[in-house]
């Protein structure tokens, strides 16, 4: 009788044992978190989503350009997200970012490399990350490959500078990486 007790006992803690098993939570591993990338200057600073990597390599034409301050994007043909910097100190006393951010629309508008510029929407005021901001959504097409882009392009009212945030796709990747472009918008943070 007391073998067979032992035997009872045995089996029910082993099967208390097995359903104990059961009932705990499958071990969820980590996803990879985004990632901080910070301007080459130290600038500033914005959150990848996955995919997204920092673009070294300089086009044409930009080799010497420092107001670049950071470049990321979802491999050659993806879409791109630039930061470009201006002190403040270098500007008159007088400058807004939202004259800012008409002069920027100008310049792209007047760019020899692009064509049927489009504003789409805008200017629109915004805050991104406590600092005030102008965002403009516009279109052009390249005249050397005739290739239609998208962009959301923010003007922010640093503290020291003014900063200019452009992300740029194809009409095609609209519904694949338009939020992504808005999330790491959103994430900018001037550092001091």
């Amino acid at each position: 009788m007391r073998s067979v007790t032992f035997a009872l006992l045995a089996s029910l803690t082993l099967f208390l044992a097995a359903c104990e098993q059961m009932n705990k939570p499958a071990v969820q591993h980590a996803l990879p978190a985004p990632r901080l990338l910070v301007a080459t200057d130290q600038s500033c600073k914005v959150t990848l989503p996955l995919e997204w990597s920092e673009v070294i390599k300089r086009a044409a034409g930009e080799e010497n350009d420092t107001s670049r301050v950071l470049r990321a994007g979802v491999a050659s043909r993806g879409p791109h997200f630039t930061i470009y910097r201006m002190p403040k100190a270098d500007l008159a006393e007088t400058a807004t970012y939202l004259e800012e951010g008409a002069a920027s629309i100008d310049r792209m508008i007047k760019d020899p490399d692009f064509e049927e510029w489009k504003v789409v929407k805008g200017p629109t005021k915004c805050v991104v990350n406590t600092r005030q901001a102008v965002q403009y959504v516009a279109e052009s097409i390249t005249k050397a490959k005739r290739l239609k882009y998208r962009y959301l392009i923010t003007v922010v009212d640093g503290q020291k500078s003014f900063f200019y945030l452009t992300g740029s796709l194809h009409p095609s990747q609209e519904s694949q990486y338009w939020s992504q472009l808005e999330e790491i918008t959103n994430s900018f943070t001037e550092t001091p």
